[in-house]
Order: C-alpha cells, then sequence, then structure tokens
C-alpha cells in the first residue's frame, strides 16, 4: 500500500522544509530538557542505593551518601562525585581494585501527592567485576 499523496507533491519535493516546524521542535526539545533540569534542581534526595551491587551492603552506600551531603539536598555533580569516591574508596579498602560506581539516575517520588518541594531516590549504577575460575 502507497502512502497517501497530496495532489501536486512531486512540486512539493523541491520546496525547501518549513522553518517554522524546525523552530517549534527545536523549542519543544529545549522545554522539555530545561523542564527537566528544573526538576533534577529543584528534587531533594530522600534515599539512595545500588541495586546491582552484590557486594555494598545498603548501609554503606547511604552513609557515604549522608557524609557527603547528597542525603537532604538536591543531587549536583559533586556531591554525586564525592559519593562516588567514597564508595570507589570502600571497594579499594576492601580488594575490589575494578570495581567502581558508574553513574546515577534520580527517580523523583510518585507517591501520588503534590509537594512544595520534589523528593527522590537516587539510584547508583556499579560495576562490579567477576572473575570466572578455571577448572
Amino acid at each position: 500500500v502507497e502512502p497517501f499523496r497530496m495532489a501536486g507533491s512531486s512540486l512539493s519535493k523541491n520546496l525547501p522544509a518549513n522553518p517554522f516546524l524546525k523552530n517549534n521542535e527545536k523549542r519543544s526539545k529545549k522545554s522539555k530538557l530545561e523542564q527537566q533540569q528544573n526538576l533534577l534542581s529543584s528534587t531533594r534526595v530522600l534515599s539512595i542505593s545500588a541495586p546491582d551491587s552484590d557486594i555494598l551492603p545498603p548501609d554503606v552506600v547511604t552513609q557515604c551518601a549522608k557524609e557527603s551531603n547528597l542525603i537532604g539536598s538536591t543531587l549536583t555533580p559533586e556531591s554525586l562525585e564525592l559519593t562516588a569516591n567514597m564508595i570507589n574508596r570502600q571497594y579499594l579498602e576492601h580488594g575490589y581494585v575494578m570495581n567502581s560506581v558508574t553513574g546515577a539516575v534520580l527517580v523523583p517520588s510518585s507517591d501520588g501527592k503534590e509537594h512544595d518541594n520534589n523528593e527522590g531516590h537516587v539510584l547508583l549504577k556499579v560495576r562490579e567485576v567477576r572473575l570466572a575460575k578455571n577448572n
């Protein structure tokens, strides 16, 4: 089945694209990015976890986040880097030299209530190397 064609569509092939549509698309993408940045900068971190970790105890992750002032404040590159460095140091102190924090995702609370201050949970992404045994 051939898509619907308007009469004179062969003429419109040589016309330039509508520049107003592109500007609207750019504005739409920019406004979505701005909304995400505003949400990120106004969301207070209530808790943190590393769900993919088989090594880190949850209380160690939470303690590192508290010491770096991540819990109770907003997620910033600085607070995330400080938390990641503290957790990476924990890995090293326990002999896991190839393991590390690789990123984080802020998950806004979805309790259905409207808050003046947004709240959320940080999910840390970690890389934990597992070596295979040869028998």
